[in-house]
């Protein structure tokens, strides 16, 4: 549907054009009224004005650059008002105070004329018009007169006749054998205005006056077997009336002013329009020649009166969710086929109130050859019931709906995947297995991991994405080090910050492998003239290629004594201590430090690399006054801590962590 816009052309007062404004012809709030356009938008506001006249001058009415004119003179033109391009309710005027513009007011879509419109019954006073149902009217109004052109005041009668579903009415109180016009309106309410009356007026004549005769009173009055529906009666009856009959019922029993009138001319006729399972009573009248209710040989009136059912609108039958099919945000119903239906309307409840987050504010429609229906978007753990109804007529305007069928069921619960297993483990990496999850919404699945007693995880993995994904291996971890990892599945996409779409979690406690090393000194060393300056010690790190590893760190400590004398004591024995420590990086340097009494505290550089790829890590360059010493011994304890490394490129983890010192002796030749 689409609101049109009313844009009202005022002037007020004495007019540029040189006329007073007593001269309209049309009021509203606005002011005196020189032109109405109705118009569904800006461009057709600017096309009207631009071929329109003004109704008191026939100056023409034009626009430029978005904004109205009203021609003043024949030689110029006189800006009165602009609009704001965006908002056309906005109104900035420079006009004189004679000149306004009032824009943007809603007009509702006017409803379709009614059709099919046309005369099934007459008597002496009385015609019975019937027309075709319009889908959203409220009700109906009936225009007769005896002059085809309708015209105003009493020549024209109006009768209103409110309801949707009504689709005749009996006019009464005619005159005998006149010609009468009739034309029927559609009445809107809400986004619907009025239609215009249908196009061709039925033209149909009252019959005409006779002497009254008596009347019989119609007997084996009844409702015909078997031919009730949801919304109909049929009735039948035996016997003649001069005037025909005439039925009257309420459309609500217990409504006095809900009461209608239907005139048939033969022995039966089908009441339409009722409320499903409902008891109505109706009384049937013969009429005389001039319609009035006739009377018999007895002065009684000819009337018999009978109650009938309309068939009871039932409930759709055996309603269910299907069990397999019921998910973390999703359940699916089933029903079987109602008779007579058009579709079937689902409201969803949570609790006893409605979801208005589900369909449209909690409702849902389908069509009558939908048995089944997924409901999407619920929440998980979640109790719901749905009311299912059957309806006819359309869901949008008139429609009559079933008793209610109700099922509650609840949406599954996130649990936890199953059957977490380590599948492999080595010092850096841990590889885990576990079974798909039985949630039908699940996307992927995301591991998670922590060290003992941490509350915050040291790691996450990515997203591993899809429902049968069940495996993955977790890089880059400490060796030698408990890990306790837990799985969770998760539905729709994948956010880190926000867990609402994760399951429970599934826990496994892994420990990754330690990494041993073997100390001591290369045998070979010890024929090496220390006139170098050097001690080397090798560290083994068994079961690790060191061709995998980069960016080598140990944190060591040194300490030892040395006994010797050369040419810096004087050829004098003494006896220095040396210490160090250090946490460095394959190729950084390291301090250490000699102390004696003769030649007091000194210190010396140091560094460690990798001589080879055969799996020892040499420490080398622990330079002292070795390189002057003549004869001595010495007495080292290396001790080592920790060895972190990069593997494979990957961050730096500790591959190693403990306490191991090599002691070692030597004299110098």
């Amino acid at each position: 549907m689409e609101s049109a816009t009313s844009f009202f052309v005022s002037l007020s007062g004495k007019s540029r054009h040189g006329h007073s404004t007593q001269k309209n012809r049309r009021k509203n709030k606005f002011g005196r009224i020189c032109r109405i356009e109705e118009l569904e938008n800006r461009e057709m506001l600017d096309a009207a004005l631009v071929s329109t006249l003004c109704d008191i001058c026939a100056q023409p009415l034009q626009t430029e650059n978005n904004a109205v004119i009203v021609d003043t003179a024949a030689e110029s033109n006189q800006r009165v008002a602009s609009f704001s391009a965006t908002d056309a309710t906005s109104i900035e005027t420079n006009a004189p105070p004679e000149a306004v513009i009032v824009a943007d007011i809603p007009v509702s879509t006017p409803l379709p004329a009614p059709t099919e419109v046309k005369v099934t019954a007459s008597t002496v006073n009385t015609m019975t018009v019937e027309w075709k149902k319009v889908n959203d009217a409220s009700g109906y109004t009936i225009e007769y007169s005896t002059v085809s052109t309708f015209p105003g005041g009493d020549a024209t009668k109006r009768l209103e006749v409110p309801g949707s579903n009504i689709t005749s009415h009996t006019i009464s109180d005619l005159q005998p054998g006149t010609e009468y016009f009739v034309r029927v309106t559609a009445v809107g309410t809400g986004d619907y205005s009025d239609s215009s009356p249908s196009t061709e007026s039925v033209k149909a004549e009252t019959k005409a006056s006779a002497a009254v005769t008596m009347q019989t009173k119609p007997s084996k009055f009844k409702a015909s077997k078997g031919t009730a529906t949801i919304d109909s009666i049929k009735l039948e009856w035996a016997g003649t009336a001069s005037g025909g009959f005439m039925i009257t019922f309420r459309t609500n029993p217990k409504d006095s002013s809900s009461e209608r009138t239907v005139y048939a001319a033969g022995n039966s006729t089908i009441i339409t329009g009722l409320q499903p399972g409902t008891t109505y009573k109706f009384t049937i009248s013969a009429l005389n020649e001039r319609g009035d209710v006739g009377k018999d040989a007895k002065g009684k009136n000819t009337s018999a009166t009978v109650s009938a059912k309309t068939v009871k609108f039932a409930a759709v039958k055996k309603l269910k969710s299907n069990k397999k099919a019921v998910g973390l945000n999703s359940i699916t119903l089933e029903w079987k086929a109602a008779a007579g239906a058009d579709g079937y309307k689902i409201t969803v409840k949570k609790g006893k109130t409605i979801d208005t987050t589900v369909g449209d504010n909690g409702v849902i429609w389908v069509s009558k050859d939908e048995l089944s229906k997924k409901i999407e978007g619920l929440a998980a753990t979640t109790k719901y019931t749905f009311e299912v109804q059957a309806y006819t007529g359309d869901p949008a305007g008139d429609h009559l709906l079933s008793a209610v069928a109700k099922t509650t069921t609840s949406t599954s619960k996130f649990v936890a995947v199953k059957k977490v297993n380590k599948a492999s483990v080595s010092f850096d990496e841990v590889k885990l297995t576990w079974a798909a999850s039985n949630i039908n919404e699940t996307t992927g699945y995301v591991v998670e991991w922590y060290v003992p007693k941490a509350k915050i995880p040291a790691g996450t993995s990515g997203p591993i994405m899809g429902k049968d994904s069940t495996e993955t291996t977790i890089k880059g971890l400490n060796a030698g080090t408990k890990y306790t990892f837990t799985v969770y599945a998760f539905a729709g996409e994948f956010n880190p910050a926000d867990k609402s779409n994760w399951s429970m979690g599934a826990k496994k406690t892994v420990s990754t492998k330690k990494l041993d090393v073997k100390p001591g000194f290369d045998s070979a060393r010890q024929a090496v003239d220390m006139s170098n300056g050097k001690i080397h010690t090798t560290w083994d790190l068994a079961g690790i290629d060191m061709s995998r590893l980069s960016d080598i760190e140990l944190t060591f400590s040194i300490k030892g004594t040395a006994q010797y004398r050369g040419p810096e004591t004087d050829n004098r024995a003494i006896t220095a201590t040396y210490t160090g420590s250090a946490t460095v990086k394959q190729g950084d340097a390291f301090t250490l430090t000699e102390r004696s009494s003769l030649v007091g505290e000194k210190t010396y550089r140091g560094y460690i690399e990798v001589l080879d790829n055969s799996g020892t890590l040499t420490i080398a360059g622990l330079q002292s006054a070795f390189a002057q010493v003549n004869t001595g011994s010495v007495n080292t304890n290396f001790t080592i801590t920790q060895i972190k490394a990069s593997v494979d490129g990957a961050e730096s983890t500790v591959l190693w962590s403990d306490k191991k010192t090599v002691k070692d002796s030597f004299k110098v030749a």
